[in-house]
């Protein structure tokens, strides 16, 4: 965990340290030269007493007793959580931890939607932690949605390990299949020159606020969907699987789609001289040694069974005229090459 370099960074550790004060003896004081340079009064000065305090501090909450030895009798609790730079994650047992661990996003990982981060870390615990988690219940807990957050994995998450974790992972690979290069290109411009997209990858890269009325106005309709939008490689917002158009080409692709279709008069036009049982498929079959002819119409897939005594062509045609007296005449007959429906008596029925 890298040292403090603003008042911001020392709240963050303080509220860390704090979460263990029960485990950490004289706490106050090895803190003070730290805690002082967040009064009001008070200049940046990062001097060698708070180096000294820092180095400390950190030695104190990586050893015994502010560490507990893992116990495999018994429950192992997770607590996770990510930040627009990091992951952090806490390995705990009855409420004490057991290990730490962090690590920093990289430039990739940093456009993914938080919902997807916040999954990532959970993953990232879990390998981190193989050896105590593996084939064991695990409770996990995410302050996504928060009823309580963990401060130490809040604080490791935003004062990450630089470097990457080298552990072998399989992550989502997605590509625009089917979308031209030039549609992309076409995208990518409108959302560069859009002031309203910018602001939606400001919020994407860098966090939502928890209130709707505190989101900029342009970004507000956008809101109850934030945890499955991100940022691709290729700088083009998506929402969960599918590309984020801009509102400057909406209006476009919506004439681009519709293009495509007949239109509601056209569609009844052009299905309007086809009736049920215009065309049918027939064909024998066999269930457990018992022969049986089966219609279908093409129109609606409406299937017919009846069960053969005989499968001469003279019993086929006798049970087809049953079907069709009950529905109507066919002006097309498929069937396959089969015997019965190849033979003269069968071509002059039909």
């Amino acid at each position: 965990m890298p040292a403090p370099t603003d008042v911001t960074g020392i709240k963050r550790l303080c509220g860390m340290v704090q979460y263990l004060a029960r485990f950490l003896p004289n706490l106050a004081s090895d803190l003070e030269p730290i805690r002082a340079l967040t009064r009001n009064d008070a200049p940046w000065n990062w001097s060698v007493e708070c180096e000294a305090a820092f180095e400390k501090v950190k030695q104190s909450l990586s050893t015994t007793p502010a560490l507990a030895y893992f116990d495999p009798a018994k429950p192992v609790e997770l607590q996770v959580d990510s930040s627009k730079d990091g992951l952090g994650a806490v390995l705990l047992q009855d409420k004490h931890p057991v290990e730490y661990a962090s690590r920093s996003l990289t430039s990739a990982e940093r456009n993914w939607a938080q919902i997807e981060k916040e999954m990532l870390s959970i993953v990232f615990a879990l390998e981190r932690f193989d050896q105590c988690t593996y084939g064991r219940s695990v409770t996990v807990e995410n302050d996504h949605k928060p009823s309580w957050r963990d401060p130490s994995s809040w604080t490791l998450s935003r004062a990450c390990a630089d470097g990457d974790d080298n552990r072998p992972r399989i992550l989502e690979v997605r590509e625009f299949g089917g979308i031209p290069d030039a549609l992309v290109e076409e995208i990518m411009t409108a959302m560069d020159t859009d002031e309203s997209m910018e602001v939606l990858k400001s919020l994407i890269l860098d966090g939502w606020p928890n209130r709707k009325d505190l989101v900029p106005d342009c970004a507000k309709p956008y809101y109850d969907m934030r945890d499955v939008m991100s940022i691709d490689s290729s700088s083009v917002i998506v929402k969960g699987g599918a590309v984020f158009i801009p509102v400057a080409l909406r209006s476009d692709m919506k004439r681009r789609l519709h293009s495509a279709h007949l239109g509601y008069q056209k569609s009844l036009k052009q299905h309007a001289d086809v009736q049920p049982w215009d065309k049918v498929g027939v064909d024998l079959f066999e269930v457990k040694g018992r022969n049986f002819l089966v219609s279908i119409d093409y129109h609606s897939n409406f299937i017919e069974v009846g069960r053969m005594s005989s499968t001469t062509s003279s019993a086929v045609i006798e049970k087809l005229k049953k079907h069709f007296a009950r529905f109507r005449t066919p002006k097309c007959i498929v069937s396959d090459p089969g015997p019965q429906f190849i033979a003269s008596e069968f071509a002059k029925f039909a």
